[in-house]
């Protein structure tokens, strides 16, 4: 029995000691910028097409957020969650007629136009044997987003037009970090998904590289820069949203690690 349990706590000794943070919680404020464009059909009303700063939408916004990491102790998978927010809202005098949702909103017009982003997702990863040291590390795998997009419309005279969204779609993920020091880990994450149903479709990346400082080893602060891009289109039997958008800009936070 004595010489069975030897090779088990000969394994259990070599396990890299970044195995013992069995769960990050990462809070974060992202500084965003939306940019892209967007139609809405309704009724059978044909949309027109309209970038974010036509709308008065191009500022930078305070985006808040959340990640937490959940890697079961000696199993080969390891768990993912998010989510975040980003709402933005702003004005522009029209330089054309401008569709929206049935409603058209004519040459010299003040729209007031507010636009909201909402995703969740949860992922799941496996990194093999031997892909994972104190050093660095490299897992792949498969997450599932819930995507939300609101946008009002409004002016004087007309109707206020509204549209509410949401797209459930898989991604392919792949992480990977860099910890050269213990006090010191430069990490990146990509998801990318591609995916046809009947006539409504999305194409989605979310690329991030981020670099963190731990004082100690259970606390520390981070910051990065991420791209989203996003080509969405969901279509009903009476009303279709096509846009095709970009959320882009750094964001800070800080990291619990146990």
């Amino acid at each position: 029995m004595r010489n069975a349990l030897v090779p088990t706590l000969l394994v259990i000794a070599s396990l890299p000691l970044a195995a013992a943070d069995w769960i990050r919680i990462e809070p974060q404020i992202g500084l965003t910028k939306l940019s892209g464009d967007v139609t809405f059909t309704d009724s059978g009303v044909g949309g027109t097409k309209a970038t974010m700063s036509d709308l008065g939408l191009g500022s930078r916004e305070t985006t808040p957020g959340i990640e937490i990491a959940l890697d079961p102790p000696l199993l080969p998978i390891g768990f993912n969650f998010g989510a975040s927010r980003f709402s933005t809202s702003g004005s522009g005098v029209l330089s054309q007629n401008f569709s929206f949702g049935g409603t058209t909103y004519t040459t010299g017009t003040t729209i007031s136009s507010d636009v909201t982003l909402q995703d969740v997702y949860g992922e799941l990863n496996f990194h093999p044997p031997f892909t994972r040291w104190d050093l660095a590390g490299i897992s792949a795998g498969l997450a599932v987003h819930a995507m939300q997009a609101k946008m009002s419309v409004a002016a004087p005279s007309f109707a206020t037009q509204d549209v509410d969204k949401t797209a459930y779609f898989p991604a392919v993920t792949l992480r990977a970090y860099v910890s050269p020091i213990d006090a010191l880990q430069i990490e990146g994450a990509v998801q990318y998904s591609s995916l046809t149903v009947g006539k409504s479709k999305v194409s989605y990346l979310n690329a991030q590289l981020q670099a963190g400082y731990f004082p100690i080893h259970y606390l520390g602060l981070f910051a990065g820069y991420r791209q989203v891009s996003l080509d969405l289109t969901v279509d009903h039997s009476s009303s279709n949203l096509d846009a095709s958008v970009n959320l882009s800009g750094p964001y800070f936070g800080a990291e619990a690690r146990f």
